[in-house]
């Protein structure tokens, strides 16, 4: 199961996110339900990176591991918009994935980042 954990900043409702794991839909390679995670995510953290760059820290790892901060106190109001509807919409885009492929993707809501990302 992939595992989304969606960050509260204290500035956005989503400071961030973190996706780890492996949906368990298809064998590795052919999983239509990782690709779709990946592509969205991966295309939200690079317009995150693209719009506010310095202001965006995306780190990646092995096995799907992905996280992204948005770094609130070096934003302007416009960067904090743009961050927002983002991350807005990778939230919307994995809650439909998580609908329709149900025990593929787990959601989850955290205050904190953990200490061993970003």
């Amino acid at each position: 199961m992939v595992k989304a954990t969606f960050v509260q900043g204290s500035k956005l409702p989503i400071q961030g996110f973190i996706l780890s794991g492996h949906a368990g839909y298809a064998p590795h390679g052919e999983d239509i339900v990782c690709a779709g995670i990946s592509g969205l995510s991966l295309g939200i953290a690079n317009g995150l990176a693209e719009f506010l760059a310095s202001r965006v820290n995306v780190q990646q790892g092995a096995n799907g591991w992905l996280a992204v901060r948005v770094v609130e106190q070096a934003c302007s109001d416009e960067d904090l918009c743009r961050a927002e509807t983002l991350l807005r919409t990778l939230r919307l885009g994995l809650e439909q994935i998580a609908q329709r492929y149900p025990g593929s993707l787990d959601i989850i809501e955290s205050e904190v980042f953990p200490d061993d990302s970003l």
